[in-house]
């Protein structure tokens, strides 16, 4: 009995041994990779990490997002479209204080779209929004003498204008304005007449169905700007390149995507020196990459990527300050962003990392936010009235998470089991050799 016993309890001791190996075996992988992993990091981006969010109140239902200097006194601020409080957030950055001072302007009814720049060709930054509501646009030019805001301007621009844009859309020099008006399916332009020094008569073009953001820039890598927006109902890109001879835009150019495209994006998606396409498609859960091809002179085969939950807005810019161009979406049904950092290694991106933000997200904005001369994200939540900014900090350290991928999991834990089980049925049969060679020397 006393025998049995013993045999027992060094067998259960065996046993315990084996797993506490396995455990120290497998923390010491998991240890070893993420190490490799730090390393590899330290290479590929700039060291710091994302700050925990800071969360600003603004005006009620803020529809979007953008960060410039709005006062033009050198420093970045961040300016939001409140939906129902039918003005603009501004959040001054006082860089005494080092945080903003908070501040709002009137606009039309229902704003939806915010943006900062030149509207009125004087060399200072304007701010411009779109009156969903009262179909027309306010411009908010500024006084440099004043140092403060001229009183606004409203200029009718179509039925339901939604986003906005201010760029030089003509390609004559000169900033100009352009709408995407979301009921009537097209795109509305404000070109600047500097003769006059006011706009010209509105310029429609029809583009898809229920176009949300305008983009202007050089989609064609061509050296001129062109119009891009969406077709939400037919899943689309929709493109107007800018044809210098004949002094206008082309036919339409559709590039389908993915379902329900909500927002378009242009830049150096792939950090190959060429801009490149891509979209919220809120419809499917991801975003669509459209790379520019030089060789060919068009747009490669669409690459999805998948997010958290409806995105309804995507970014272009080096969100981790590594020197590489990354992609951002909104998700609108969970309070985090998806980011795809860009791998110069592997030239492509890495997967998906998701952020906590305060709120469901609906658009962002890539840029400096606190002056300090790092990249941060700002987002708003219209659920909440307030906007998330999240500041990137270069002190910090980051905190890894475990990087090993399901496969490589499945591959350690079954190589420990299929060991600890083998050292298990080896101890049975020294046992049970053990036994019988004792019952044999009893017999005999």
């Amino acid at each position: 009995m006393r025998s049995k016993l013993k045999r027992k309890t060094i067998l259960m001791s065996l046993l315990a041994f084996l797993f506490l190996l396995s455990i120290s075996s497998f923390q010491f992988n998991i240890r070893q990779k993420n190490i490799e992993d730090q390393e590899l990091s330290s290479i590929k981006s700039a060291s710091g990490d994302w700050s925990p969010y800071i969360e600003e109140s603004v005006g009620r239902y803020p529809m979007s997002v953008f960060l410039g200097d709005v006062n033009n006194d050198g420093y970045n601020d961040i300016a939001t479209a409140n939906h129902y409080d039918y003005n603009v957030s501004i959040l001054l950055w006082n860089n005494n204080s080092r945080y903003w001072n908070v501040g709002t302007l009137p606009v039309g009814i229902g704003p939806y779209s915010v943006c900062i720049g030149d509207a009125d060709n004087d060399g200072d930054n304007d701010l411009v929004t779109t009156d969903w509501a009262s179909n027309n646009i306010t411009i908010w030019s500024w006084n440099t003498p004043n140092k403060s805001w001229e009183l606004p301007i409203s200029k009718p621009s179509g039925f339901h204008p939604r986003g906005i844009s201010i760029e030089d859309v003509n390609n004559d020099g000169f900033n100009d304005i352009t709408t995407a008006n979301d009921f009537v399916d097209v795109v509305v332009i404000h070109l600047w007449n500097n003769s006059l020094h006011d706009y010209d008569p509105l310029i429609f073009r029809p583009v898809g169905i229920n176009p949300w953001n305008v983009v202007v820039d050089d989609a064609n890598n061509d050296g001129f700007n062109d119009i891009l927006t969406t077709d939400a109902v037919n899943s689309e890109v929709v493109i107007l390149l800018w044809n210098q001879l004949s002094g206008d835009w082309d036919i339409r150019i559709e590039k389908p995507i993915e379902n329900l495209p909500m927002w378009v994006s242009l830049g150096d998606a792939n950090n190959d020196g060429f801009n490149d396409i891509v979209t919220a498609n809120y419809g499917s859960n991801n975003i669509s990459v459209l790379l520019w091809n030089d060789v060919i002179s068009d747009w490669e085969q669409e690459i999805r990527k998948n997010t958290e939950s409806f995105p309804k807005s995507v970014a272009i810019g080096d969100v981790n300050n590594d020197g590489f161009n990354d992609i951002v979406a909104t998700n609108s049904e969970a309070m985090v962003l998806s980011i795809f950092l860009w791998n110069v290694d592997e030239n492509d991106w890495d997967d998906q990392i998701l952020l906590d933000v305060a709120g469901k997200t609906n658009t962002l904005f890539i840029g400096d936010a606190n002056n300090d001369g790092f990249n941060d994200i700002i987002t708003d939540h219209n659920g909440r009235n307030t906007i998330s900014i999240i500041l990137w900090n270069p002190g910090a350290n980051k905190e890894r998470r475990l990087t090993i991928s399901p496969i490589e999991l499945f591959v350690i834990i079954g190589g420990i089991s299929v060991i600890t089980v083998i050292i298990f049925i080896s101890i049975l049969i020294i046992l049970r050799n053990r036994r019988m060679q004792n019952v044999t020397q009893e017999i005999g």
